[in-house]
């Protein structure tokens, strides 16, 4: 795949930075190599971006089925980046008049930053609210908007139209626990708020990079991160006058210097073809197969390594508290519940698609290897992230 992969970075790494693709890279976008990238294209949530360059030079002939099945995600990436981008700008104005301050993050933070808005789609809008503000602003959205409120979160509260736009509203950046280094920063995340206007407020640059590269980092120990994690260290590495010493400050003080030093290798050897030592080979090969959030395969995979099999195994019946509490949220309250909880856990089992997924999970723990445990637990090392 190294020709395929060569063609999948070398197109989507020059749409999202506005620039001309590489003239070696368009003539060995053949049909065969293009329809070879495409079930990881999708996977990844990129295909759109291949798509739109393929329309551009005219990479294969429209009758084709596998145009077809490219245009399609074109089509529906550009759809329901328009719906979120009208709902974002609602949800906005809505907390605005309502005297919330507010703050858009993940995305919505990035976006402006690629050639175009619909090469990086997201799934859901995230804001980020002061925790004194969650009751009323889940509040005022359910009323002025229609939206309903699901159940509240160890870091947010969904809140949904319809079933076809999801709000993530946040009241905590990360969930506690999962990075212990960064959460100190993160706590603090409001001291990092730049006014824009009214009571929308933006993450300045350095807070802003370090939130993303946490938010990658916690994806890629529960399985994976996906290409995007890629192309914003692309984008965000392209931001003119942005000052280093400050990002990698904050990174040292969050433990996350070395695996952005990592995610910055994997873009050079990617994206402009340089070379890479195994630890970011490792991780390319790892960031490819996990698709978009990961694969239960490498979750399993990750935790085993850290506990052995017969550990983890009885973690999975008698969650401790430590992992439970993401489960139930109330428990970082009132930790005397812990063992109600555990009961409730156990008899979640009784619903079919619980019992499917912890089935799923107990036969790939039984499958990993010894060589997968010291693999995963070699890479996480290398990446600072163990």
């Amino acid at each position: 795949m190294e020709k395929e992969y060569k063609v999948m970075f070398g197109l989507i790494g020059a749409a999202v930075t506005g620039a001309e693709p590489d003239p070696e890279v368009i003539k060995e976008a053949d049909r065969q190599t293009l329809e070879s990238i495409f079930k990881v294209c999708r996977a990844h949530s990129v295909a759109q971006i291949v798509a739109d360059v393929i329309s551009k030079y005219g990479l294969l002939p429209e009758d084709d089925d596998l145009y077809k099945k490219y245009k399609s995600c074109l089509v529906s990436t550009i759809y329901q980046t328009t719906l979120l981008d009208h709902w974002h700008g609602m949800v906005m104005s809505t907390l605005d008049e309502a005297g919330i301050d507010h703050i858009a993050i993940k995305g919505a933070a990035v976006r402006k930053l690629y050639a175009k808005g619909f090469y990086r789609n997201s799934c859901d809008i995230d804001i980020l609210i002061r925790e004194s503000d969650l009751e009323r602003g889940v509040a005022v959205l359910t009323e002025k908007l229609g939206m309903t409120a699901k159940d509240k979160g160890s870091h947010d509260v969904s809140l949904y139209y319809r079933d076809k736009v999801h709000v993530e509203l946040h009241y905590d950046t990360v969930e506690k626990g999962r990075l212990s280094d960064a959460d100190g920063l993160l706590s603090r995340i409001w001291e990092h708020a730049v006014p824009v206007s009214g009571h929308e407020y933006a993450l300045d640059d350095e807070m802003n990079y370090f939130y993303l590269t946490a938010h990658a980092a916690k994806h890629l120990i529960n399985g994976g991160c996906g290409i995007k994690t890629l192309t914003d260290a692309l984008v965000l590495n392209r931001v003119p006058g942005f000052d280093r010493e400050k990002r990698d400050a904050l990174l040292k003080d969050g433990g996350l210097l070395k695996f952005d030093s990592a995610v910055r290798a994997l873009c050079d050897h990617w994206f402009y073809g340089k070379d890479a030592d195994d630890t970011v080979t490792r991780f390319g090969e790892y960031l490819l197969n996990g698709g978009r959030y990961g694969t239960l395969e490498n979750n399993v995979t990750l935790k085993v390594s850290k506990s052995g099999k017969s550990k983890y195994l009885l973690s999975r019946i008698f969650m401790p508290y430590d992992a439970l509490k993401f489960k139930y949220p109330v428990l970082q309250k009132h930790k005397w519940l812990y063992p109600f909880m555990v009961v409730r856990r156990i008899f979640s089992l009784l619903d079919p698609k619980v019992r499917r997924r912890s089935s799923n999970e107990l036969k790939a723990s039984v499958n990993v290897t010894k060589d997968e445990e010291t693999s995963a637990s070699d890479l996480m090392s290398s990446l600072g992230l163990l």
